[in-house]
C-alpha cells in the first residue's frame, strides 16, 4: 500500500512540474501589455465593382479594393482595403479586410463599419462626402505578427464619389507581437 500511494505522488508531482513548465510563455512578448498601433494613410480605389439600383439608384452595392502606403513604427507598410458597401441614399454599412503588408511581416485584420454622408456648409460640390468609422478585428499576421490577436477602430472621410480616395485614421491594441 505504501508503494502504491508513493507511486500516486510521484505521478502527481511529474504532472504538476510538466504543467509548471508549460506554462512558460513561447515568446517574450506573448503575455506582455497590448502594442499600440496608430497610422494615417490616403488609399485610392484600384478596382471596383459598384451596382446602382432602386428609385432614383437609391440602393449601391458591391465591392472596391483600395490601397495606398503608411509608416508604422518606422517601417514604410503597404495598406490594402477590400471593402463591400450596401448603402441606401449614399450610406450604410460596410465590411471586408484591410491587409498591412511589411517587409518580412504581414497584418490582417477584419472590419465591419459605417458609412453616413454629410456635406461642407462651404462645399457647393453635388457630389456626396462620406465618413467613415468601422470596428477592426486582427485575424492573425506572418513574420512578427504570427501571434497578433487584438482590435481597434478606424475612421475617415472620402470627399469624392464613391470610389474616390479614402483618408483613414487607424488605431489598434495588439498582443503578440514579437520584437
Amino acid at each position: 500500500m505504501v508503494s502504491s500511494r508513493f507511486r500516486f505522488f510521484l505521478v502527481g508531482a511529474v504532472v504538476t512540474a510538466g504543467f509548471l513548465v508549460g506554462a512558460s510563455p513561447a515568446s517574450a512578448n506573448s503575455d506582455s501589455s497590448p502594442q499600440k498601433i496608430t497610422f494615417t494613410t490616403t488609399i485610392t480605389s484600384t478596382e471596383r465593382v459598384i451596382y446602382n439600383i432602386g428609385v432614383n439608384n437609391s440602393i449601391t452595392y458591391g465591392w472596391n479594393r483600395l490601397i495606398g502606403t503608411a509608416t508604422i513604427d518606422g517601417v514604410l507598410s503597404d495598406i490594402e482595403l477590400l471593402g463591400n458597401v450596401d448603402y441606401k441614399d449614399n450610406g450604410g454599412p460596410f465590411y471586408g479586410f484591410i491587409t498591412i503588408t511589411q517587409p518580412d511581416a504581414t497584418l490582417a485584420l477584419r472590419m465591419n463599419g459605417k458609412a453616413v454622408p454629410f456635406t461642407h456648409r462651404e462645399s457647393y460640390s453635388s457630389t456626396p462626402e462620406t465618413k467613415f468609422k468601422s470596428k477592426l478585428k486582427v485575424l492573425g499576421g506572418s513574420g512578427r505578427f504570427i501571434e497578433a490577436r487584438g482590435a481597434g477602430a478606424w475612421t475617415g472621410e472620402r470627399t469624392t464619389e464613391l470610389g474616390g480616395a479614402v483618408s483613414m485614421r487607424v488605431v489598434l491594441k495588439v498582443n503578440g507581437i514579437s520584437d
